[in-house]
């Protein structure tokens, strides 16, 4: 009879594949003090994902993580953000506050959408009803009373002029509300973390301690970039405010007034905020430079009301392009793209500044080992703007990527010859292929979906919403024949269905 095994014999890799599938932190930190086994097959699962900043706090954090002997080996992913806190807003108290209420109004239609206040919108209107103020959450009648108070507490926020009067020449703090206060607390809270920030940013120091701590992370495989619409760092607490009677309830509502500023800025500061460029074009060379090189990275931005500060120089790009060296998932995503006061006006873009965006996304594609591309320029000349670039701008159609499998394009404009280039490239690789939103820049779409149908290893295709030639500025609803156009991309039929009965004939 074989003797009995104990789990702690059990060889060290069949631990780490054990752990490797607990998705649970606290089941894992409680594994750690069975016994010196398990601490050693679990620590590494204890931090897998880690966020970093250009605040002082932040820096100091990740520095310390990837310091640490045991957290710098299971540190996987790494997220840098790009949103940061606005000069302008910071140097002017008027243009903060005036900010401040838009924030408001945003916040507002966030809560909007949730979905108890769209069941309240649609039973009120079918009993023909006004719509009442905004519930948190769809609560019984039982409930009216604590309900009746929220819907103060809707009323006295989001539309509350008290605010944008802290904008005004005569405004005297002297005299200022309990409302007023929290905004201008907040005010000087923020002028502080930009002034942090600022001061760390100094001969490009932020950078340096970015590349020295991502360099101690050995199994380091995933780096995103990410510049989301809101970021709440921090929730403001009623023992911050003791003299105005706030409570948590009310100043959650406020907790939006201190969020990070994205690329794009607001309706308020959109022509004036400068978005920290550096972050893309020096820290991504740099840490090619240094030797990192992830298997995965991904991009988020909103687009600057002026794209040309981020154009790469010469030797920007050769350092994102080691940076890219082993990657086998590259993913960019553009959103935003309005610029002025009111959403359709100033969207175009001229190809001088597109190019600068395109110093960025050439070099970052050009990564031989690529597998999944995606490059989604969301939202890109809507309102009846015409592009300016095409795919040969974006993409380094020069040399082919021996195992690229998916390709996602939305978004994108495209010449037919670029289709043509590519489908050179890769026509026995590719199998996923994705364009919608696509913009035919040149060319007829007929002979374009001809050139896909190139792609001999092809088992899935979506060309939604087409635009360009034939379909004018795309009216964002699914036409009937794509489905048969999807069909002979494939090979499944054997017609073009945008070709005419004449063009068959000859």
């Amino acid at each position: 009879m074989a003797p009995k095994q104990n789990i702690e014999s059990l060889p060290m890799e069949v631990l780490h594949c054990v752990f490797s599938h607990v998705g649970d932190q606290e089941s894992i930190k409680q594994s750690r003090l069975v016994s010196r086994t398990f601490n050693d097959a679990a620590a590494p699962y204890l931090i897998e994902a880690a966020s970093v900043c250009v605040t002082s706090k932040s820096l100091a954090r990740l520095e310390e993580l990837c310091d640490h002997e045991v957290f710098s080996k299971s540190i996987t992913t790494i997220t840098i953000i790009l949103s940061h806190y606005d000069v302008g807003l910071a140097t002017d108290r008027s243009l903060f506050m005036h900010d401040c209420n838009g924030r408001l109004l945003r916040n507002m239609e966030m809560r909007e959408r949730m979905g108890a206040y769209k069941w309240r919108r649609m039973v009120a209107s079918k009993c023909g009803k006004k719509v009442p103020p905004f519930s948190f959450q769809d609560r019984s009648r039982e409930d009216a009373i604590q309900r009746e108070i929220e819907q103060q507490l809707w009323q006295r926020t989001y539309f509350n002029p008290e605010i944008p009067k802290i904008a005004e020449e005569d405004f005297n703090e002297g005299e200022a509300t309990p409302f007023q206060q929290v905004a201008l607390r907040v005010y000087v809270t923020y002028r502080e973390r930009c002034e942090d920030q600022e001061r760390v940013r100094q001969g490009n120091r932020h950078i340096d301690r970015i590349c020295s701590a991502l360099a101690n992370l050995p199994n380091l495989c995933n780096l995103r970039f990410d510049d989301p619409y809101l970021i709440i760092h921090d929730e403001l607490q009623a023992s911050d405010f003791p003299d105005l009677g706030f409570d948590r309830r009310m100043l959650e509502h406020f907790d939006c007034l201190l969020s990070p500023s994205s690329w794009c800025g607001s309706i308020t500061t959109n022509a004036t905020i400068v978005p920290l460029v550096e972050m893309l074009s020096e820290l991504c060379a740099r840490l090619g430079q240094s030797g990192i090189k992830p298997t995965v990275l991904s991009v988020q931005m909103t687009a600057p009301a002026h794209l040309r500060p981020l154009a790469l120089s010469a030797d920007q790009q050769a350092g994102v392009k080691l940076l890219m060296s082993r990657a086998a998932c590259a993913r960019i995503v553009v959103d935003a793209w309005d610029r002025a006061t009111t959403v359709g006006e100033g969207n175009g873009r001229s190809r001088d500044e597109m190019l600068a965006l395109c110093s960025f996304t050439k070099p970052f594609f050009a990564a031989p080992k690529l597998e999944y591309l995606r490059l989604d320029l969301r939202g890109y000349t809507d309102h009846g703007k015409t592009p300016t670039i095409d795919l040969s701008d974006l993409l380094p159609l020069e040399n082919p990527w021996p195992h690229l499998d998916t390709v996602i394009l939305d978004y994108s404009p495209a010449k037919t010859d670029d289709l043509r280039r590519l489908v050179a490239l890769q026509e026995n690789t590719v199998t996923e292929l994705q364009w919608d939103f696509g913009w035919l820049v040149r060319g007829r779409w007929d002979e374009a979906v001809e050139v896909l149908r190139g792609f001999q290893k092809l088992n899935k295709v979506s060309l939604a919403y087409p635009r360009g030639e034939r379909y004018g500025e795309g009216t964002y609803r699914t036409d009937n024949s794509l489905n048969e156009i999807h069909s002979y991309i494939l090979k499944q039929k054997g017609v073009n269905p945008l070709m005419t009965e004449v063009e068959h004939t000859n």
